[in-house]
């Protein structure tokens, strides 16, 4: 049963994209709950062209193979919104971390709920879109 679980992550990381849930790597080269991340994805597979951006706070990964997923908070609107993301969907088309937070010393960061105001200031919000759209015409223009 561990070899078919071992062959279809295999199958499904065809971008890399396990590199970053490996839970031995070192810290500033995995995705970590309190990393502010930006994730591209569609929203169906008939227009795969139609992309949307998601940025948030990861508050948790739940490592459970190829059905590894993890959650996005952001205030959007005045409101909290979060977002469950499964890492080996074909819907997911990119995940980037943006900015390394701090190391918390719990695993979940469900008490971010609780908090008042934006979890992400939006002026560094702004820079961090910014600096992520730059990039991304740096990419193609190469």
């Amino acid at each position: 049963m561990n070899i078919l679980k071992r062959e279809a992550l295999m199958r499904a990381n065809h971008d890399g994209r396990a590199a970053l849930f490996v839970k031995r790597a070192h810290r500033n080269d995995k995705l970590c709950p309190g990393d502010v991340v930006m994730v591209e994805s569609s929203n169906n597979l008939t227009n795969p062209d139609h992309v949307t951006n998601f940025l948030g706070i990861c508050i948790a990964i739940h490592r459970r193979g190829i059905d590894t997923s993890f959650i996005l908070r952001n205030i959007v609107l005045k409101t909290g919104v979060e977002i469950k993301f499964k890492v080996f969907s074909p819907l997911v088309k990119t995940i980037k971390i943006l900015r390394k937070g701090t190391k918390y010393r719990k695993s979940k960061l469900y008490f971010l709920r609780e908090r008042k105001g934006s979890i992400i200031k939006s002026k560094s919000a702004k820079k961090l879109s910014e600096a992520f759209q730059l990039s991304q015409l740096a990419e193609n223009n190469i």
